[in-house]
C-alpha cells in the first residue's frame, strides 16, 4: 500500500495528473491558487522605498499573513518550522534590546527589525501555502528565479549596473534551469539534468561567478552518488555518507584546479586574472583575499560577543583594523571608501555583529539543519537536484554572503525547501513502516 509518491508526476502543468501526499489523483493544471504562488515571488521586482526599499512580494506576503494565522496555524506546528520561527523571533527581541542599548538611530533600527520581522513572517507564509506541495514548491521557485532575473533589468541597483551576472542575473538563471530541467525530467537524477548543471557550472566560471560555478558541480556529483545507491538499492550507512562526502570534496578540488588554470592562463579574461592575482598574493588565500571583510567583523563580534553593536552597526575603527590585518596577512590593500558601516560578508557574522550571539544561533541553526539534510536524504526525493543546489547554495550564503533586501526571498524559499525535503523524508519512513505492518 503506498502512502507517499517518490516522484514528482505533477510539478508542471502539462503534467495531467499528479499524485497528492495522501495518495489520491487531482488535476494539474493551474487553479487560482497555483497562479498566485507563482505570481508572488514574481512582483519582487517592484519596489516601493518605505522604511528601506520593500518590495512587491513583501506587501503581498504581509497581507497573507492574516489569512494564514486564521487557517494555516496548524501547519507551523511543523517541529523543524516551529524552531526557525522561534529563533527568529528571539533574533528580532535581541536586535531590538541590542539597539535600544547602543541608542541606534531610528532610520537604521526601523530597517532592522523589518529585515528580521519580515524573514520571519515570509517564512511562515511560504511555508504554511506551500506545505506538502510539489508543484507549488517548484511554481513559487520559478516565480522567485523570473521575479529576481526582472529586478536586475527593471530596478537595477549599483553593483548589478556593474556586473549584473554576478550580483543580478547568476543565481535565478542557474536556479531556473535545474528548476525546469529537474521538474520536466521527472525531478530524478538523468543524464540530462547532470548535464545542464555541469553546462551551469562551465557558464558561471566563464563569467567568472567562482562560488555558483562550484556549487553546481558539486550538486551534480552529489546527486549522482545519492540516486546511484538508491536505485542499486544500496544501503550502505556511513559507507555511502563517506563516499559521497569524498567526492563532493573531490569535486571542489577539481574545480579550483581547473578555475585556477583558466584564469592563469588568461582564458576568463584580464580583469579575472588580475583579481585572481590580487586574492591569492597573501597568506590566507583566495577565499581570505575575497572575503576580508571577516577580519573586521571578527574583531567586532570578540569586542562584544553577547550584545551585537545595533542595527545597521556603524564604527570605521572596525574598517581600518580589517585593512591592517590584511595587509599584515601579505594583501595590497586597495582603494576604500569612506562608509563607516562595519564590514560584515555573511549571514552568521551579519546577525552576530548588529544583534548579538541569538541572531547567529538562528544562522548556525539553519546551517545545522541544512548540513543535517543532505547527510540524511535517500536519493528518491522529488527534485533532488534542486534541493542539493539550494543546499550547498545556502550553507555558502550564511558562511560568506551579506543577508538583507531582496535576499531574504531566496532565503526564506531555501529554509522552506530544506524543511519540505526534510519532512518528505521523515514521512517516506512513517509510510514504509505502514507498508511493512500491512
Amino acid at each position: 500500500m503506498r502512502y507517499f509518491s517518490s516522484g514528482s508526476a505533477g510539478i508542471l502543468p502539462s503534467r495531467l495528473t499528479a499524485t497528492s501526499v495522501h495518495g489520491s489523483r487531482k488535476s494539474t493544471f493551474l487553479n487560482l491558487g497555483d497562479f498566485l504562488v507563482l505570481c508572488v515571488p514574481l512582483l519582487q521586482c517592484l519596489q516601493v522605498h518605505a522604511v528601506g526599499v520593500l518590495f512587491g512580494t513583501d506587501l503581498l506576503l504581509l497581507a497573507a499573513l492574516p489569512f494564514v494565522l486564521a487557517t494555516r496555524m496548524n501547519r507551523l506546528r511543523n517541529r523543524q518550522i516551529a524552531i526557525v520561527l522561534l529563533l527568529g523571533l528571539a533574533w528580532l527581541i535581541a536586535q531590538i534590546c541590542t539597539d535600544v542599548i547602543r541608542g541606534s538611530r531610528p532610520e537604521d533600527y526601523l530597517r532592522g527589525w523589518s529585515k528580521i520581522g519580515l524573514t520571519v513572517t515570509h517564512l511562515a507564509v511560504v511555508w504554511a501555502v506551500l506545505r506538502s506541495s510539489t508543484r507549488r514548491f517548484a511554481l513559487y521557485g520559478i516565480g522567485l528565479c523570473v521575479g529576481g532575473a526582472l529586478s536586475c533589468l527593471i530596478t537595477p541597483n549599483e553593483f548589478s549596473l556593474i556586473d549584473p551576472w554576478k550580483f543580478g542575473l547568476a543565481i535565478p538563471v542557474t536556479l531556473l534551469v535545474i528548476l525546469s530541467v529537474s521538474s520536466l525530467s521527472g525531478g530524478r537524477n538523468r543524464p540530462i539534468v547532470l548535464i545542464a548543471l555541469f553546462a551551469m557550472s562551465g557558464v558561471n566560471l566563464y563569467l567568472n561567478l567562482r562560488s555558483v560555478g562550484m556549487i553546481c558541480l558539486v550538486t551534480g556529483v552529489y546527486c549522482y552518488f545519492q540516486t546511484q545507491a538508491q536505485t542499486a538499492r544500496l544501503r550502505l550507512g556511513r559507507t555511502k555518507m563517506v563516499v559521497t562526502a569524498g567526492a563532493v570534496l573531490l569535486s571542489v578540488w577539481g574545480f579550483q584546479q581547473l578555475y585556477t588554470y583558466a584564469v592563469t592562463s588568461g582564458h576568463l579574461g584580464q580583469d579575472a586574472q588580475a583579481k585572481y592575482e590580487f586574492q591569492e598574493q597573501g597568506e590566507g588565500g583566495v577565499l581570505l583575499g575575497g572575503r576580508s571583510e571577516i577580519l573586521a567583523s571578527a574583531q567586532a563580534i570578540i569586542d562584544s560577543p553577547i550584545i551585537g553593536h545595533g542595527s545597521w552597526a556603524r564604527n570605521a575603527e572596525y574598517a581600518a583594523i580589517g585593512r591592517e590585518r590584511f595587509a599584515e596577512l601579505g594583501y595590497k590593500v586597495g582603494h576604500h571608501d569612506e562608509d563607516d558601516l562595519i564590514p560584515t560578508h555573511s549571514h552568521v557574522f551579519g546577525a552576530w555583529v548588529e544583534s548579538g550571539v541569538i541572531g547567529a544561533i538562528f544562522w548556525l541553526w539553519i546551517l545545522k539543519l541544512t548540513v543535517g539534510t543532505i547527510l540524511r536524504v535517500k536519493g528518491n526525493e522529488p527534485l533532488l537536484p534542486v534541493f542539493a543546489f539550494i543546499a550547498f547554495l545556502l550553507c555558502w550564503d550564511i558562511l560568506f554572503s551579506p543577508y538583507g533586501a531582496d535576499r531574504r526571498f531566496m532565503a526564506t524559499y531555501f529554509i522552506a525547501v530544506i524543511v519540505w525535503v526534510r519532512s518528505f523524508g521523515e514521512r517516506s519512513k512513517y509510510a514504509a513502516i505502514l507498508d511493512s505492518r500491512i
